[in-house]
């Protein structure tokens, strides 16, 4: 599972239109900012899962649009532009998700949490 969650951050991070650099690079820091927060938040909560689990299910809701992008853009991607993404947002990314997955670990058998894990999109 923790492959998995860091396999979906570096995925979320690492995409980027062709054509449009500056733009990947800002749709790529504006994942970042939300796995940060989706963070803060796992480490705030991690003492009541009920509430990790509402909080990060409605973060994953009101980022869909930004995630649906993502995945959208990530089709496009060259490893060139993976390469620089990763080298620009790797060490913001895996700093999230090393402070995501332990306490979102230790919640993976509540089922509001569970959920939330069914949802999550490896691409």
């Amino acid at each position: 599972m923790r492959r998995i969650l860091f396999a979906l951050a570096l995925s979320i991070v690492a995409f980027a239109p062709p054509a449009r650099a500056d733009a990947a690079s800002d749709l790529a820091a504006k994942v970042v900012v939300v796995l940060e927060r989706a963070a803060t938040v796992a480490v705030m909560n991690r003492s009541d899962c009920d509430a990790m689990g509402d909080k990060l299910t409605k973060m994953l809701d009101d980022n869909e649009t930004l995630f649906q992008r993502a995945r959208e853009a990530n089709e496009k991607l060259t490893d060139a532009q993976r390469d620089a993404l990763r080298a620009r947002y790797g060490a913001r990314t895996q700093a999230a998700m090393q402070k995501l997955i332990g306490p979102v670990m230790a919640c993976r058998t509540n089922a509001k949490v569970a959920a939330l894990l069914s949802r999550v999109r490896v691409f």
